[in-house]
């Protein structure tokens, strides 16, 4: 429960009494990979590689080959937040292949990923989606995936606004209105990509405070690849930013936000607590 609330700091806590108390290995595995599954989720990818290891190295079978395909697309995680690629991608479609015929929200996860690095590396094409099945188990995952297929096909993206609004899951939310954004920048709308870029990120910052320890949030925000992009990095380029503002501020009423102001420096990151117009840190 509190991992599908988000709450992964006391899904964690909770799963390590589990463990502990669990006297059969076998079993335990099950409740090791969760915690795992856990440690990702909250940033802590070190300490999820050290588990994935003890892992792979326990003289017990994982017992099915659902776990087996749930493990990989972990250690593929963690490659992805990492940057690495070419290691990450290779194990997301073993991962995949285990779970295309099944609808599982672990080939959904993979699968997304899979079509997600070729975004971020500008290698993304149509034929991708021929390629790969699309039977999505998970509603929130088609609508992601739907908005990455209209980012490169130059579709109306307009159709996914509603049900990316209807997302649950504030993080799966955030991605979406990224994925927004970074549509609107390729198609040269710069007032509607700055727009929701800041919506990313206060959705983003909004769903970590579901973690019920403060001191695991910025782990959270910071160590994951796609929060790292959605907090640091910007679809919109500075200069181009000039002239638009006030096109912004009257475009942005139709959401409720607090202040016109960034969350966080779309030059720099630095979060604007104070909500000033002008970056603290570097002037933007």
């Amino acid at each position: 429960e509190y991992f599908q609330n988000s709450d992964y700091s006391s899904s964690l806590k909770f799963t390590n009494i589990i463990c502990e108390l669990e006297k059969n290995e076998n079993s335990n595995l099950v409740n090791l990979i969760f915690m795992c599954e856990n440690l990702i989720s909250i940033g802590q990818l070190d300490f999820a590689n050290d588990l994935i290891n003890i892992i792979k190295k326990s003289s017990f079978k994982l017992s099915t080959i659902e776990l087996k395909g749930k493990l990989i697309k972990l250690e593929a995680d963690i490659y992805f937040n990492k940057r690495d690629f070419k290691k990450s991608n290779k194990l997301y479609k073993e991962s995949y292949s285990i779970f295309k015929n099944s609808e599982s929200l672990i080939g959904d996860q993979a699968l997304f990923y899979i079509i997600l690095t070729l975004l971020i590396n500008d290698n993304l094409d149509r034929t991708v989606f021929n390629e790969y099945k699309m039977s999505i188990a998970n509603p929130d995952y088609q609508v992601l995936l739907n908005c990455i297929d209209f980012t490169i096909s130059d579709s109306d993206i307009n159709r996914c606004i509603s049900n990316i609004q209807n997302i649950a899951d504030e993080r799966l939310k955030a991605y979406g209105y990224w994925l927004l954004s970074k549509f609107y920048s390729k198609n040269k709308n710069l007032s509607k990509s700055y727009k929701y870029e800041t919506i990313a990120q206060e959705t983003l910052n909004n769903s970590s405070l579901k973690i019920s320890d403060k001191s695991l949030r910025d782990d959270y925000l910071l160590n994951l690849l796609i929060h790292q992009k959605i907090l640091n990095e910007t679809s919109v380029e500075i200069d181009d930013l000039i002239g638009f503002q006030s096109t912004f501020n009257n475009n942005i009423e139709d959401h409720d936000v607090s202040s016109n102001a960034f969350l966080f420096c779309v030059n720099c990151g630095k979060k604007n607590s104070n909500s000033y117009s002008e970056c603290e840190s570097c002037g933007t």
